[in-house]
């Protein structure tokens, strides 16, 4: 952690590598990478750790203003911006994440971010043109970003945004659903809502041309364990939410997961998301330097169920991400590299804070807390 967060700082002070690309995804902003480094000021005791997330969060909350909130739905990252408001006051970071969810590419208007309001079909678009109410859970990994950004801006300010249940319960869910749900397969005339992006079986073809990645899987999972935080602080706790988790997760672990090393299949697709074996045969191929996207969420459902069966799983999920593993790894199976980019950096200290957290019986959130 130490040793890449230095690497990454010293990217950062290099003049050649200012200003940020905002389209450059290889680039250490990726994967909220103010907040990476804003855990590791908080995990070390070392503040010498946030200029470096204040130059990436100044840099972002700028892009995201002069956009008005018009960024790409992959590159929402809102609790790098809440952390560094609760730590600097800076109102600034205030700004971005108020037009993240209210600007002009937003939830708010035609829904853009969100995708679809499904079971809302109608639903007008800002000026009264009609929505199109089209359910593409492919977009399962925008519909979490946005809606838990919705659930940053409240514990900021207080105040719920009108659809953050629609997040919730008509995007995330449902997205969740159709990816576990092997019998909702896309039919162009018969069921265009249908796609089926299910795991399934590690060992055959589902569906050539659709499926997502599984670790978009985890995305919407810590979207799901931050808004039933959230009510839990609030005074309500929405008991609807940890029986889902918990079927996501015994999914994920079944189909999502090479048990018998605790890496991540990248895909459901062979096709698509495989690798060649020895012998020739088309196989999936695991990405264990993604395991910390999903990890966390074993780790929160047994700080929330004392079922032993899901520190287990998460053990192995996190100690594959961290040294790496395997059988048909795009990675390396001895030792994780997560030093050739920004975004590898960024991505593994995204979530993985909180895994040690609940590991460890604490009770709080990396990103709940004020720095």
């Amino acid at each position: 952690m130490v040793t890449l967060g230095q690497k990454w700082a010293t990217w950062l002070d290099n003049p050649k590598n200012t200003p940020l690309a905002f389209g450059v995804e290889s680039e250490v902003w990726y994967y909220d990478g103010g907040r990476a480094f804003q855990q590791i000021a908080s995990y070390t005791r070392d503040p010498k750790w946030n200029k470096y997330a204040d130059q990436i969060l100044s840099a972002y909350a700028d892009y995201v203003i002069t956009n008005n909130g018009g960024i790409p739905g992959y590159r929402v990252f809102s609790r790098g911006l809440l952390m560094g408001f609760q730590r600097t006051g800076n109102a600034k970071y205030q700004q971005a994440l108020n037009a993240l969810v209210y600007g002009s590419r937003s939830v708010t208007a035609a829904g853009v971010e969100l995708r679809y309001y499904r079971q809302h079909g109608t639903a007008t678009k800002a000026g009264g043109a009609a929505l199109n109410p089209q359910w593409n859970p492919q977009f399962i990994r925008e519909s979490a970003y946005i809606t838990d950004a919705m659930v940053a801006n409240e514990v900021l300010t207080g105040k719920r945004h009108p659809l953050l249940l629609v997040g919730v319960y008509d995007c995330v869910i449902p997205d969740l659903n159709a990816f576990m749900d092997p019998t909702n397969k896309y039919d162009p005339v018969n069921n265009p809502r249908g796609t089926y992006l299910g795991s399934g079986s590690p060992t055959t073809a589902r569906n050539a041309g659709s499926f997502i990645n599984n670790f978009m899987m985890g995305l919407s999972l810590e979207t799901l364990i931050e808004y039933y935080e959230m009510t839990v602080s609030e005074g309500e706790p929405d008991p609807k939410i940890p029986p889902i988790i918990r079927q996501v997760l015994d999914f994920f672990w079944q189909n999502c997961v090479e048990q018998s090393t605790g890496a991540m299949y990248y895909n459901s697709n062979i096709t698509n998301g495989g690798a060649t074996d020895a012998g020739g045969k088309r196989v999936l191929y695991t990405t264990s330097n993604l395991n910390q996207l999903v990890a966390p969420a074993f780790a929160w459902y047994w700080k929330f169920s004392q079922d032993n069966t899901y520190l287990t799983r998460g053990d192995a999920m996190f100690s594959a991400g961290v040294l790496g593993a395997g059988t048909n790894s795009k990675a390396s199976i001895t030792d994780q590299d997560y030093s050739w980019s920004g975004k590898e950096f960024s991505l593994n200290y995204k979530w993985s804070f909180d895994y040690v957290r609940w590991r460890s019986g604490d009770n709080g959130s990396a990103v709940g807390a004020s720095h």
